[in-house]
């Protein structure tokens, strides 16, 4: 399930409030307004032709957006709904995402140029519905979870408008696709462990734990994005019964990399997408201030790109091959507006 990362986390009891130390250096990167100044969106996905989705305030409803360029914004999802999201978007425009229908379910819907559809739930009634799609890649396979009838989050993919429970065994007590590349290989979590799917065949990614990660944490992973070299990005939250935290992590054919923070002070990170050049974006914090930083990370190194003048706080959350960033940035006169980074 998608879950808006300006947030302060509660693990096991423990609060955890996402920051950032005060001295940030200079960005390099432009980054660019996606809606005009005091309209509240977010971008949550970039396709190959740089088109962006997420989602945007339209006349006081939030409705699933879509931005062929900046500052030109089109609402889509189905009619009669409360609020949409576009959560993932192809190669040819072909949306994915979720939205809150009059009774207040949660279903999964797809979008191609003005034309909606919800898509099939395992629930065998809409009572009580939560159904979201991640992502979508370019064969119009997409993925994200459904709720069945015992009241399960099963991860599933939608494949030739069939849903497929992705774990379909009585051991799953929970479980979400959220990251499919275009040979199908998908990653998410089950049971609190991130995983891949290849070919419909589910295998633990098997995290080492963090070196600096106390040996009596409860540990939890979760595979967010992947690319079309089988690169799985992601992030290892822990708790203990006094303090909580995040690592971000790369995994490449069974090797994984904790990404290394800006600095000692921001070792609480998540990341959100990868691209084919193993370019990682997502978002980093300290505990002593309620923010959050966007990071791009490359080669080992991660950056901070920077915020909208005057924003204190943002994240990133999509990266296409061509290295354009999306996600938003908030913390000042402006509200909070999707953003994008190149």
């Amino acid at each position: 399930m998608r879950k808006p990362p300006l947030f302060c986390l509660l693990l096991a009891g423990v609060p955890l409030a996402l920051s950032v130390p005060a001295a940030q250096a200079a960005a390099p990167f432009n980054v660019d307004a996606l809606s005009a100044t005091g309209v509240y969106s977010e971008a949550w996905t970039i396709n190959s032709a740089g088109t962006v989705g997420g989602i945007s305030d339209n006349g006081g409803t939030l409705a699933g957006t879509i931005w062929p360029k900046l500052q030109q914004a089109m609402s889509v999802g189905p009619q009669g709904s409360n609020a949409s999201w576009v959560y993932g978007i192809n190669k040819a425009g072909l949306a994915v995402g979720a939205r809150q229908t009059i009774d207040g379910t949660l279903a999964a819907y797809a979008s191609y140029r003005g034309q909606n559809v919800d898509l099939p739930s395992l629930r065998s009634t809409p009572v009580y519905q939560n159904d979201y799609a991640d992502e979508v890649n370019d064969s119009g396979q997409a993925v994200g979870y459904s709720i069945d009838d015992s009241g399960v989050p099963r991860a599933v993919t939608w494949v030739n408008g069939s849903v497929v429970d992705l774990t379909p065994d009585a051991a799953t007590n929970t479980a979400g696709a959220f990251g499919i590349n275009n040979n199908g290989v998908i990653t998410g979590n089950r049971n609190g462990s991130a995983v891949e799917w290849v070919g419909g065949t589910m295998t633990e990614l098997n995290l080492p734990r963090p070196a600096d990660v106390p040996a009596d944490a409860n540990l939890f992973s979760d595979g967010r994005s992947i690319n079309d070299n089988g690169d799985v990005v992601g992030y290892v939250a822990w708790n203990t019964e006094s303090e909580a935290g995040y690592r971000a992590f790369i995994w490449s054919s069974g090797m994984t990399t904790y990404l290394k923070p800006f600095d000692v002070g921001w070792s609480e990170c998540i990341a959100y997408g990868v691209n084919i050049k193993r370019e990682v974006v997502g978002g980093c914090s300290s505990r002593t201030q309620p923010t959050t930083r966007p990071f791009i990370w490359s080669n080992g190194v991660m950056k901070d790109p920077g915020l909208l003048p005057g924003d204190t706080s943002g994240f990133a959350q999509a990266i296409n091959d061509k290295s354009y960033v999306v996600g938003y940035s908030t913390g000042g006169g402006g509200g909070t507006r999707a953003v994008r980074w190149r």
